[in-house]
């Protein structure tokens, strides 16, 4: 055998001593290529959790991209509902305006209508004269004429240089 000594003389009386040292060699071998594929093992498990912590990486930065991905677009889909609802309510400001305008018309036409059915023709009647104060002051700053109505014309007193002619407001 490989593994014994020359210097060591075997007697035929040691031979379960030879079969001792060769199964022991044996368990050498196998236990070297047991080591060895235990490293082989270990590095595969090494290289299997580097790509499991790579691969755990790309799908977490992939959610990340995803998560802000669908945050821009609600932020868009938020700006446009925005842009809608004020588009909306400046329409229906206008519908109310409009609908406020048209009702005023309708009533400005009404009355109209109603006034000019109660008032007499007026190339009948001369309009009514505003009323006048009379003041015994003579103040020119204060001093208003008296205004005619249209198409009448009124006599001017005689007293008209001691008296001050004032229109009240209607």
């Amino acid at each position: 055998s490989s593994g014994i000594n020359a210097e060591w003389p075997l007697r035929p009386g040691h031979p379960k001593l030879v079969t001792d040292i060769e199964d022991t060699e044996r368990k050498m071998k196998t236990q070297k290529i047991l080591l060895e594929k235990i490293g082989t093992c270990s590095q595969a498990r090494e290289s299997l959790n580097k790509m499991r912590e790579e691969h755990l990486e790309k799908v977490r930065q992939q959610e990340e991209e995803q998560s802000i991905l669908m945050r821009l677009q609600m932020e868009q889909k938020l700006e446009l509902l925005r842009q809608q609802k004020m588009e909306q309510l400046k329409y229906q400001e206008e519908l109310k305006r409009r609908h406020e305008q048209a009702v005023f018309d309708r009533e400005s036409a009404k009355v109209a209508a109603q006034q000019a059915a109660q008032a007499p023709p007026q190339a009948t009647s001369p309009a009514p004269a505003p009323p006048v104060v009379m003041s015994t002051h003579v103040n020119p700053s204060n001093y208003v004429a008296p205004q005619p109505a249209v198409g009448v014309t009124q006599p001017q007193p005689s007293y008209q240089q001691h008296h001050t002619y004032r229109q009240l407001p209607p």
